[in-house]
């Protein structure tokens, strides 16, 4: 009996693998404020859904469509700083190249939002040594969204955080807004060095604590299925001697 058991919750890994496997392939994120085209940076020419600003006057900003997260993607976003011509703490404080990509009007007072983005970097990107705060993503020049990716990676790393659009952030949201600015940013700040950046998510957190169309969640509902599989299946075998 316990060998069976044993089996039905390694049958019940397994799946559990292969469904996160196959969600985690597909850049689509269910409930993303998001086009998926425009979360893909899957967009030809100039990118008028977005808004680039930069510190640096010789910046190299915009779609490359010779990286993409994934293998049948068509392109990321680029974002790539010099050093500054004139190296002081001042500078590296402020320097930094940004992509504002969403606006306040898709978000709703007093509801949580999960932001993720995937992330790769130039072999020779690196931080200022004081000032440096990496690759990341902001809500506009108001506030932090989740941790920074700080330390090269040539390979593809996810990037995520959460925040609650609150009496702040609306404020700072309307007053951006007659600037012509968005307000979720993705930013290369006090670093030097290419920054790419695809397949972005913003998603309004539920009250479990899981995105909508999680795959944690649907993860867990097969785990419930296949172990309830199994003790069913164990029991009748059981039985049956």
């Amino acid at each position: 009996m316990k060998k069976l058991l044993a089996l039905a919750i390694v049958v019940a890994l397994v799946a559990t693998m292969a469904t996160l496997s196959v969600f985690a392939a597909v850049p689509h994120v269910e409930g993303n404020l998001l086009d998926d085209s425009v979360a893909a940076f899957d967009v030809e020419g100039d990118a008028p859904w977005g808004h680039f600003w930069s510190d640096d006057p010789e910046f190299e900003d915009g779609i490359d469509f010779n990286v993409s997260h994934t293998d049948d993607g068509s392109g990321s976003l680029y974002l790539f700083l010099n050093e500054p011509e004139v190296d002081t703490p001042d500078m590296w404080e402020y320097y930094h190249d940004c992509f504002n990509i969403l606006g306040s009007d898709e978000l709703e007072e007093g509801k949580t939002y999960r932001v993720s983005v995937w992330v790769k970097t130039s072999a020779d990107w690196h931080l200022e040594e004081k000032f440096g705060v990496g690759a990341l993503i902001t809500f506009g020049d108001y506030a932090r969204i989740g941790d920074p990716l700080m330390t090269a990676s040539t390979e593809w790393t996810m990037i995520e955080g959460t925040f609650t659009y609150d009496e702040g952030f609306a404020a700072y949201a309307e007053e951006q807004a007659t600037a012509g600015r968005n307000a979720i940013t993705l930013r290369n700040w006090g670093a030097a060095g290419g920054v790419w950046f695809d397949d972005v998510a913003v998603v309004e957190v539920t009250d479990t604590g899981a995105p909508t169309g999680d795959a944690s969640i649907i993860a867990a509902a097969v785990i419930t299925v296949a172990l309830a599989a199994a003790v069913v299946f164990t029991k009748k075998r059981s039985e049956a001697r």
